[in-house]
Order: C-alpha cells, then sequence, then structure tokens
C-alpha cells in the first residue's frame, strides 16, 4: 500500500517517510498543495496524511476541493491546530481521522490502520483467505498456523491480493503498493517479489493473469468459494393450532351476539324515556337562546371588530421592533452572524444597519486573531514534532535511550499550550464566551504552594548575600 504525506516541514516529512517505509509502506512526500494534487492525478494511493499550514493554500481548502473531484481515499489530518472548532470543520469537509502535533509514531501507526481497514471494508484487523492469517496490526502472517517470514514487500504484496482474495489486482496497483518515486523498479523486479512470494504460500496459490495481473486463491487450484448451506424444507401448516383458534373465535361471536341482543331492548327503552323529556327542555331552552342572542350578540360583533381592526394596526406598526427584540433575545454571547431583518422604518433600517456593521467588525477581528494564533501553533508545535518523531525513530531502530530529551519536549509542549491557552483565552473573552473566575478560589489557593516557594527563595538570596558581605568585612 502507497501513502502521500503532504508537510511543508522538511525534517518532519523525512521523519514520516521513514516512519512509513519502517512499517512496510512505500511512501511518496511533498510539500505544497499543488504537488499533492499533482501526485494524486498520476498516482494511485491507499491514504493521504495532510498537513493543514501549506505554504501555498490551506490544507482545508485543498481537502475540499480534492473531495469535490470525487477523491475517496482516506485522508488522515495532521496539524498542530488543536482547538475543537479546528477539529469539526477538518472532518466535516472530509477528512477520515484528525491527529494533533505532537503525536506518539505507535498512535500514527495505530490510525493509519485503522484507516486502511476501513477504506477496505475490513472490520477486523486480521484477513482469512483459506489457511491464510494475516494481522494487521501485529504485521504477521501464518498459514496453517505456522507463521511466515515475509519481506516489507512480500508483505504489502499479499496484504493487497488478500483484500481482493478471488479478483484479479492490476501489476500498476501493486507497483504503487510497494515502491515510491524516490525508488522507481525495473521491468522484472515485481515477478521477483512475486515468484519469492508463491515460494512461501503455494506456487499454485497466486494465479497470473495475463495482460493484466495477479489474483490469490483460497487454496493451491481453487477459487473462494461461499459457504453453501440448506435451508429447512419441512413447511407444514400447523392445523392444530389453527382448529384450537376456530374454536375460540366461534364461541366469541357467539357471546357477542348474545350480549348485544340482551342490550338493545334495554337501550331502547331508555331512549323513549328520555325523548320525552328532552322535548320539553329543547322547547324551553330555545326561547332563552333566542332572547339572549338578540341582545348580546350584535354588541359582541361590533367590539370584536374594533379590537381586531386596533390590534392588527399596532402589530403592523410595531412588527420590525419586535422582530428585532426577538433576534437580540435569542441570540447567544458568542453568536456574530448577521442581523436579517428588512423593514421600511428608517429608523429601524439604520439600527440593523449599524449593529450589523459593528458584528463584521468584531467577526473580521476575531478571525483575524483565530488565523494568527493557528500560525503561531503551526510554527511552534511543527518543528517540536519533527524532533520528537526523530527521536522514536532513533529509538526504535537503534535502541537508545531517547526518554529525558522527550521528556524535555514534552515539557516544551506543554509550555507552548499554556501560551497558546492564554491566547485564545482573550479571543473567547471577546467574542463574549466566557466563563466568570473566582480569583481566590480557583486562582490564588490552587498556585498557593508554588508562590510560597518562590517567595522563600527569594528572601534566602538577599540573607545569603548580607553573610557573604560580613564575612568578607572580617576577613
Amino acid at each position: 500500500m502507497k501513502i502521500l504525506i503532504v508537510e511543508d516541514d522538511t525534517l518532519l516529512l523525512q521523519g514520516l517517510i521513514l516512519a512509513a517505509q519502517t512499517e512496510g509502506y512505500a511512501c511518496d512526500g511533498v510539500t505544497t498543495a499543488r504537488m499533492a494534487e499533482q501526485s494524486l492525478e498520476a498516482g494511485h494511493y491507499s491514504l493521504v496524511v495532510l498537513d493543514l499550514g501549506l505554504p501555498d493554500e490551506d490544507g482545508l481548502h485543498f481537502l475540499a476541493r480534492i473531495r469535490q473531484k470525487k477523491y475517496t481515499l482516506p485522508v488522515l489530518i495532521l496539524t498542530a491546530r488543536d482547538t475543537l472548532t479546528d477539529k469539526i470543520a477538518g472532518l466535516d469537509v472530509g477528512a477520515d481521522d484528525y491527529l494533533v502535533k505532537p503525536f506518539a509514531l505507535e498512535e500514527l501507526h495505530a490510525r493509519i490502520r485503522a484507516l486502511l481497514r476501513r477504506h477496505n471494508n475490513q472490520g477486523e484487523s486480521e484477513l482469512i483467505v483459506g489457511n491464510l492469517t494475516l494481522n494487521m496490526g501485529r504485521r504477521q502472517v501464518w498459514m496453517g498456523g505456522e507463521e511466515l517470514i515475509l519481506t516489507p514487500k512480500e508483505y504489502a504484496l499479499l496484504s493487497r491480493l488478500m483484500l481482493k482474495a478471488g479478483s484479479p489486482v492490476h501489476r500498476e496497483i501493486l507497483y504503487n503498493d510497494i515502491y515510491n518515486w524516490d525508488n522507481e523498479p525495473s521491468t522484472n523486479t515485481l515477478e521477483v517479489h512475486i515468484h519469492n512470494l508463491r515460494d512461501k504460500v503455494g506456487k499454485a496459490r497466486i494465479r497470473t493473469v495475463r495482460g493484466f495481473g495477479y489474483m490469490l486463491v483460497a487454496n493451491e487450484g481453487k477459487l473462494i468459494e461461499s459457504d453453501a448451506f440448506s435451508a429447512p424444507t419441512n413447511i407444514a401448516a400447523p392445523t392444530a393450532d389453527m382448529t384450537i383458534g376456530a374454536i375460540l373465535l366461534v364461541f366469541e361471536l357467539i357471546s357477542v351476539f348474545w350480549l348485544w341482543h340482551e342490550s338493545t331492548e334495554q337501550i331502547q327503552l331508555f331512549e323513549q324515556a328520555l325523548r320525552d323529556n328532552r322535548n320539553n327542555d329543547r322547547h324551553i331552552m330555545r326561547e332563552i337562546r333566542e332572547a339572549v342572542a338578540s341582545l348580546i350578540v350584535p354588541g359582541v360583533f361590533m367590539v370584536s371588530l374594533t379590537l381586531f381592526i386596533c390590534y392588527q394596526a399596532v402589530r403592523r406598526i410595531t412588527r420590525p421592533l419586535a422582530e428585532l427584540q426577538k433576534e437580540l433575545e435569542a441570540r447567544t454571547a458568542d453568536n456574530l452572524t448577521p442581523i436579517a431583518i428588512h423593514s421600511a422604518t428608517l429608523e429601524i433600517e439604520a439600527v440593523v444597519s449599524a449593529l450589523n456593521d459593528l458584528v463584521s467588525r468584531l467577526t473580521s477581528t476575531l478571525d483575524n486573531e483565530r488565523l494568527f494564533t493557528a500560525d503561531v501553533a503551526h510554527e511552534l508545535r511543527t518543528p517540536l514534532a519533527g524532533v520528537r518523531l526523530h527521536l522514536e525513530l532513533l529509538a526504535k531502530t537503534h535502541h537508545i535511550d531517547v526518554a529525558p530529551l522527550v521528556a524535555r519536549l514534552d515539557q516544551m509542549m506543554e509550555s507552548v499550550s499554556q501560551l497558546l491557552q492564554l491566547a485564545r483565552a482573550g479571543q473567547s473573552f471577546s467574542s463574549g464566551n466566557y466563563q466568570h473566575v473566582k480569583l481566590l478560589e480557583d486562582v490564588i489557593l490552587p498556585s498557593y504552594d508554588e508562590l510560597s516557594t518562590m517567595l522563600d527563595q527569594r528572601q534566602q538570596k538577599p540573607a545569603i548575600a548580607r553573610e557573604r558581605r560580613r564575612h568578607h568585612r572580617s576577613g
């Protein structure tokens, strides 16, 4: 499988390429969005590792453009932008995963394996074809319970063939999986690796599809077959259950008919008695209603009509004010979208226009501050991430203890994170997204011990200086 890495920092780019190659992936690295787009058009890749702070174009714009061009390969964003807004924006634009610099090498490898599994519709970390089992997490292969020792290129070829087991794989795809730009293959190197792989998994298991490529079969000389199954054919009707149900239904119908017949006579007698009394009451109530209606209805109609006309007139006059009030009351402190209210009243239009101008200037200022913070995070974190990655590769390949240096780098990154948090706190305060803080409980008491130590150290230094001056005079 072949990976395209898009990273403008050359130190980090070299480390990422070396890390991918140690895991058996073919890898190409570019530093600009334009070069990345040209690479996607020219080659076949299984995954893209994308930095957002590119020199010629923002990584989010590049990602949106390649998704519009129907590139469906998985994309892992690897960036110094760590805010929730940046993560949501990256995933919404089309990224499949998001990793913040600096990062652990093992986590990067695990995320790449997970993305490749999902992209190839492989839910588990193991591929099983016949008696062949390939564990993508451990990068181990077993055949009939016995582990096979494969080179990185043989492993890459076998994993691709197992992902497409039973279907032919084009030679160009296999070339791309095992070679990058800096290591162009000769005309027969692929055949050499296929020959060596056949010696290990069985010569008849990897078939040559002439004029196209190669295909992996389940067993030697046999294509993959789906498991056969036979469905039960006994469809005898449950006659006993149907008979019992029919008997119960007949008895239920008989009981319903009997109750209906008895209740009908009682209902008829009751109706006749009510009808006689109702006729007398109805005549009296009709006279009363006619008298009341002749007095009340005209007055109620005129009053209602007058109130309705007044209400509509007042509502029409005050509608723009009500809409503006509702819009302002419903807004949160961090909602900086323009107010969309149109009115024929000049005063309302002037107020809305002034508010929208103010919101626009505030939004522009906050956007500029966010971009500045994102650029600062990129410039501070990316070099540290590159140094950390090279230290991890050094420890992995040469077994050198780099734990103290990695710990020191983590401390530096913690300091950078604190500085960025201070900058973002100012942005949040400007945008209205802030919370109340109690000075004593939330600030002073948690840092009381540290402040006490600093004060003790400052008091000791003048005392030591005075002791030295007195000793010098006495001498």
